[in-house]
């Protein structure tokens, strides 16, 4: 994974330098990000927050870094003789994550709409995930059945996108930005698993690699904070 990263990393380094040497003009540095937080059918609530910079360079070029929070928590109801009694412990799942990507704006001098710009983006992420209960008596299922006391996992993400950067003014200053993709996360698990053996339980911990392709959103307020040639 690590040796992956830097691979990436320097192949990117090399295109960006002769990107640079060759159109060294129009460069700003942009602040984007987003806080949310939502309720889904009640028991479902999540928090949302990232916050990077966005470097633009030679035109049609950019880098950008950015610190990702997310966090869901579950709510899960008590039911005495089939009657629902109200609200349980509750289940969270966290992840923090770093992402690097780069743009590619192809048609940013052909576009007549100049409020609209849309780019390529390649991106890799690399980050943690941690599942957890704040009632040690419950547990939640993983997919083979088994019940799970808790769960740690690192992950690296690589991905492509498309998306659309959007100005609300002519000088391109506030904006939001969308982009829409599929990435490939290799993770690397470790979590305890319950077995209850006609009430003989036994916890063992257990760690594994699980890889899959998954989907890839994201929305993005920014400001452009300098602009200098």
């Amino acid at each position: 994974m690590l040796k992956r990263s830097l691979i990436l990393i320097s192949l990117l380094y090399s295109f960006l330098n002769t990107a640079q040497e060759n159109h060294d003009s129009n460069k700003s540095i942009l602040l984007r990000g987003k806080a949310s937080a939502f309720v889904i059918i009640e028991d479902l609530y999540f928090l949302n927050w990232n916050l990077g910079t966005e470097y633009r360079f030679a035109e049609r070029h950019s880098i950008g870094v950015d610190y990702v929070f997310f966090r869901w928590r579950q709510e899960n109801d008590i039911y005495i003789d089939g009657i629902d009694s109200g609200s349980g412990p509750s289940a969270y799942s966290r992840r923090r994550y770093f992402l690097i990507d780069y743009r590619f704006y192809p048609f940013r001098k052909l576009m007549q709409q100049k409020s609209i710009d849309l780019y390529i983006n390649p991106f890799v992420k690399i980050g943690q995930r941690k599942i957890w209960s704040d009632d040690p008596e419950t547990y939640y299922s993983d997919n083979d059945g088994s019940a799970i006391l808790n769960q740690g996992s690192t992950f690296f993400d690589y991905g492509f996108a498309l998306g659309l950067h959007y100005s609300f003014g002519k000088k391109d200053r506030i904006g939001l930005d969308l982009n829409i993709g599929t990435v490939y996360r290799e993770t690397q698990i470790q979590y305890e698993q319950r077995f209850d053996y006609d009430n003989f339980v036994l916890v063992e911990s257990t760690s594994g690699n699980r890889n899959h392709w998954t989907m890839h959103m994201r929305l993005n307020l920014y400001i452009k904070l300098f602009k200098f040639e």
